[in-house]
């Protein structure tokens, strides 16, 4: 049983080295050939439906949200920011049927309650339906959702849903019949949390942060596990990253889990040395056995960051957006950014797709669920975007 196995990690884990034995060598060089361009400002995430029909896209501030038709690869539904909707950026997902896209809302009011979420219909392309915000879970009382990160549990009708990732919120499960909170499934643990991710398969949550310790020289981040069932912690992966894992992502057999590090420059005092350390990994992303919480592989690039991650419909080919801080005339955005596909398995990068237009950077990256199309989101420092459509082919 998974979850057994992870509950016998305890409170550490030694990580180990080495990666599983593969039947079949490298899958050779590969090319990322664009073949559309969309434009969507002030891009923060993109998401596909299931059954690859759909795409849609996230802007910041009143860029708001935008589906598109992958069929003809048109616009076929928008919304802008204006009153009295103000669009919360971030992370973005369809409801379990697809019949809906979540929309984060920014301090908004409906018949004089709080906003929690609302639900875009796909179809017809309006709100359909507001959440009210669930007041009665949050002590802070915040005012509203803010930026929603909603995940449906498969095989039920229940959904993971966290309003805005800070200390000791709690993370909600939500019955999408009534679309009325079903339980508290468990508080953010302790420390700073950036990300989570539902393991296809429904059976677990990953959250990933950092101790709240001072840092003393050994690596801070991890990754924690619970049972969506239960709510009981199942496991956690202790020195994930030398800093806060930023970003999570598992492979479609749930079997697998990918970290990330966050974008930029972190320095941080050693309590034990009294000196400014930098917190960047060599490996900016890593690859995680689930079960047993081995190592399995890194990843090296770009000494910053990642902005996004996805594992394709096989999960043997990651694809990352790796970028540091958005290129300046003392950088050459070459050299910062760039998108990778990498087959975590043989350790080779397959294909890779560098920024290098001057002002650009990467913001975020996603695998069509058909593994047809690989969908690069690419920003600069104006607030223009552009999402970049490109097919895998061979070199």
């Amino acid at each position: 049983m998974v979850l057994g196995r992870l509950a016998a990690w305890g409170g550490g884990l030694a990580l180990m080295a080495g990666r599983p034995a593969v039947g079949e060598r490298s899958m050779g060089d590969l090319e990322l050939v664009v073949r559309h361009r969309l434009v969507h400002h002030v891009l923060t995430s993109l998401c596909w439906s299931r059954n690859s029909r759909w795409l849609v896209s996230v802007g910041g501030g009143g860029y708001g949200y935008v589906l598109w038709d992958t069929t003809s690869w048109t616009r076929v539904h928008e919304l802008t920011g204006e009153r009295p909707f103000y669009f919360a950026g971030g992370p973005v997902n369809f409801t379990a049927d697809e019949r809906h896209v979540v929309l984060s809302l920014q301090h908004m009011k409906s018949d004089k309650e709080f906003v929690g979420f609302g639900l875009w219909g796909v179809e017809s392309g309006k709100i359909e339906r507001l959440v009210p915000f669930p007041l009665a879970h949050f002590p802070y009382r915040q005012l509203g959702g803010g930026e929603v990160s909603f995940f449906p549990v498969a095989g039920t009708r229940l959904a993971v849903v966290l309003f805005e990732g800070r200390p000791d919120r709690p993370v909600l499960l939500y019955d999408t019949e009534s679309w009325e909170v079903a339980k508290v499934l468990v508080q953010m643990p302790e420390g700073y949390s950036r990300c989570l991710d539902v393991s296809p398969d429904g059976r677990l949550l990953a959250i990933g942060g950092n101790r709240p310790v001072p840092f003393n020289g050994e690596p801070t981040g991890r990754i924690s596990f619970f049972d969506i069932e239960s709510g009981n912690l199942a496991g956690r992966i202790e020195g994930a990253h030398k800093d806060t894992v930023a970003h999570l992502k598992f492979s479609p057999d749930s079997r697998f889990i990918a970290s990330g590090i966050a974008g930029g420059i972190t320095r941080l005092l050693n309590v034990k040395t009294n000196q400014l350390e930098d917190m960047r990994d060599v490996e900016q992303v890593r690859v995680w056995d689930v079960a047993t919480g081995a190592k399995l592989g890194g990843i090296t690039g770009i000494p910053f960051g990642v902005e996004g991650l996805d594992f394709d419909s096989g999960g043997r080919r990651l694809a990352v957006a790796l970028s540091g801080m958005p290129p300046t005339k003392y950088s050459d955005p070459a050299k910062y950014s760039e998108f990778v596909l990498w087959d975590w398995r043989d350790d080779s990068a397959l294909a890779r797709h560098p920024v290098t237009d001057g002002t650009s950077y990467c913001r975020c990256v996603a695998f069509s669920p058909d593994g047809r199309w690989l969908a690069m989101g690419i920003g600069d420092r104006r607030g223009y975007s552009r999402i970049e459509i490109a097919e895998i082919v061979a070199g």
